[in-house]
């Protein structure tokens, strides 16, 4: 648990500096908005690229060393795919990340009733639900460069609800699950900022649009 709580301290940390110099350099509120968001969309694509080495070298170990492919296709297909899919039609993903969200918190209140099922299907396959939370986190990071509002939103219940179920039932597989629930809840935050300042900047504009109108006649 304390090298997690410094994993968090050390994200958030580097996030703020981030956001600060964001902040310093741009004056304008849409390009801060558009910065934010893309602040959020690289912490949680390096959390990926880290989190994803870490998954991959641990499948190895649990298999001696020797080759698991199918293990690693299982969540690494189903992450390209719905990212790709909320890149190129977020209108698509909208809907269907929307439901696997309810899926996720679904199966955390089914893991708080029904402990030992769950347990026997961890011990088995592995953290399902940290791999789905992670996989889920992602897309949804994606889909926030094009819908930063509702992705936020959805980052914000991938990264607390399930935690927050869970832990109810106990501390069996609530570390792992804690482990990649924080970015999804920072970069759900960064998200939702930035939808906010977005939309202020778009209602300063049409505000001053009018104000123009109005001298011009």
């Amino acid at each position: 648990m304390e090298v997690f709580l410094i994993l968090v301290t050390i994200t958030v940390v580097i996030v703020g500096i981030a956001v600060g110099i964001l902040f310093l350099r741009q004056r304008d509120p849409g390009l801060r908005a558009r910065g934010l968001a893309r602040v959020a969309a690289s912490a949680m694509g390096i959390f990926a690229i880290v989190f994803g080495m870490f998954i991959i070298a641990d499948t190895f170990m649990d298999n001696d060393g020797e080759p698991a492919p199918w293990l690693i296709l299982a969540w690494l297909v189903p992450l390209a795919l719905l990212s790709a899919m909320a890149w190129a039609r977020p209108h698509w993903a909208m809907p269907v990340l929307a439901a696997l969200t309810a899926v996720l918190v679904a199966a955390a209140v089914w893991f708080a009733v029904d402990t030992r099922a769950w347990s026997a299907i961890e011990n088995t396959i592995g953290p399902v639900r940290a791999l789905a939370t992670f996989v889920l986190g992602v897309a949804l990071a994606t889909l926030g460069l094009r819908r930063p509002g509702p992705a936020g939103w959805m980052l914000l219940v991938v990264g607390v609800v399930p935690v927050a179920v869970s832990s109810l039932a106990g501390s069996e597989g609530f570390v792992s699950l804690s482990v990649v629930s924080f970015m999804p809840v920072i970069t759900g935050i960064l998200f939702l900022a930035s939808d906010r300042m977005s939309r202020q900047a778009a209602s300063g504009t049409a505000s001053g649009g009018h104000v123009r109108q109005a001298k011009a006649t």
